[in-house]
């Protein structure tokens, strides 16, 4: 189940730079994050990331974000969606996307 959130400002602080997925893979690892950049464009950035939950180990909260770089405040962060997702349908979703790649 997907759960669209409307915009707000959320007030974190995000890298200036574009490379947004060189985050430090030692806190990657000990906080169970990834975060990769769904599409980058002139001054827009979206981002796609993937958190474990602690109090839920099956649970993994899924946040896509957008930023506008050329903004009033470029490290503002927008959440365009926010869900919580199972492991399996973390799998479902790999799945489809192995499949929509095969067939490109």
């Amino acid at each position: 189940m997907f759960q669209i959130a409307a915009p707000a400002d959320i007030g974190i602080v995000a890298k200036q730079e574009i490379g947004m997925t060189n985050i430090d893979s030692e806190y990657c690892s000990r906080n169970k994050q990834r975060e990769a950049i769904i599409c980058s464009s002139g001054g827009y950035v979206e981002t796609f990331k993937l958190r474990s939950i602690e109090t839920n180990n099956d649970l993994t909260e899924l946040v896509i974000e957008s930023q506008l770089q050329h903004s009033k405040n470029p490290s503002e962060r927008r959440i365009r969606l926010r869900s919580c997702i199972t492991r399996q349908e973390l799998l479902n979703i790999q799945s489809a996307i192995n499949d929509y790649l095969s067939v490109l």
